[in-house]
């Protein structure tokens, strides 16, 4: 039954190898991934990916060094012609010196208007090019951003800084290049410093997604939907349950009793809600949120019960649940999940 549902959600490949997983590099999972849980708990983002690099290549010439980046795109449930590439960023994180690991977690990330404040203090900058490169020719570099980092910036510690890669990822890959992606990280600098932090461990992909599903419908319009389905479960839960009519209750959900808990980082349970009681009351209310097939329905049942069942209590309203997890590739991922929770019962 547990592997059934997980095929349903997409998430079938997962069960392999999710506790290993989640309890090998749990602790790794920088701070900012939890930014993208609230993003998705609040409907600005359906879907996000979070890669790390499959291989690093350090290279240098007289005038610049660079590394080469390589990614791996496959994920659990990865449907590249059905999904969107809203956003794709490089997450670089550069440093002077090299941080303790608990320091490296909690880094925050660059904003562009907060480079420009340091510039007045200093005259020495880094300069970082992040190029694509062309599957088909290495020797081939796309030009995806260009950043200059003043150096007083960088005094106060380690920092996450953004490059648009969007380009590289959201234009009509080959079959054969749909689950690889290499970039070239170009750094010039005038003191030729090496980079003192390990790429394989800060230089992440971050590709923000959408679906069908969220395309047609529009977060802005689940948002405002939210608010409404707070309302209407706010009025299930004060209606009398003294006949045991259709109404809202309580569902916990715990994904240790599921034996979820290995892969799933957050939340650890949630509220799903249920719809319990029944639809026989007579004459048809409008607090249980009847259709028209259901009050005749209800109607021919009640001259005579052998001819039609009464309507079934059941949920007509649902949302989305965010999910933080590592699928069994390794991945961090965000995913909103439609339809997970129920904010309003009735009769059908």
């Amino acid at each position: 039954m547990k592997k059934m549902i997980l095929k349903q959600l997409g998430l079938e490949d997962m069960m392999d190898a999710r506790r290993a997983n989640y309890e090998a590099s749990n602790h790794e999972v920088p701070f900012y991934i939890w930014d993208f849980l609230d993003r998705a708990k609040d409907g600005e983002i359906e879907l996000v990916r979070h890669y790390m690099p499959n291989m690093v290549t350090h290279h240098s010439n007289p005038e610049t060094q660079g590394w080469f980046v390589l990614y791996n795109l496959s994920a659990t449930g990865r449907k590249p012609d059905n999904e969107l590439v809203v956003k794709a960023d490089l997450r670089l994180r550069i440093a002077k010196e090299v941080p303790s690991a608990e320091e490296y977690r909690k880094q925050e990330v660059i904003e562009d208007f907060e480079e420009d404040e340091p510039a007045l203090l200093t005259t020495s900058w880094e300069k970082y090019n992040i190029y694509e490169v062309d599957p088909e020719l290495r020797e081939v570099h796309r030009l995806m951003d260009t950043r200059f980092i003043p150096e007083d910036s960088l005094r106060r510690g380690v920092r996450w800084i953004d490059f648009d890669i969007t380009p590289a990822l959201s234009r009509r890959r080959r079959d054969n290049d749909r689950e690889l992606v290499e970039l070239y990280i170009e750094k010039v600098s005038a003191d030729r410093s090496r980079m003192t932090i390990d790429l394989r461990d800060s230089a992440a992909l971050i590709v923000q997604i959408e679906t069908p599903f969220a395309t047609s419908n529009g977060r802005s319009r689940r948002k405002r939907d939210a608010k409404k389905q707070t309302k209407k479960r706010q009025q299930h839960h004060t209606m009398s349950k003294s006949k045991d009519l259709c109404r809202l209750d309580s569902l916990w959900i715990d994904f240790k009793d599921l034996d979820w808990d290995g892969w799933i980082i957050s939340p650890s349970g949630y509220q799903a809600f249920q719809c319990r009681g029944t639809c026989t009351d007579m004459p048809p209310s409008a607090r249980q949120n009847y259709t028209n097939h259901a009050v005749m329905q209800s109607l021919i049942h009640s001259l005579n019960a052998s001819a039609v069942p009464p309507p079934c209590c059941v949920p007509t309203e649902m949302s989305a649940l965010s999910i933080l997890f590592r699928d069994s590739r390794n991945i961090t991922v965000v995913h909103s999940y439609p339809q997970m929770v129920v904010d309003a019962c009735g009769c059908h």
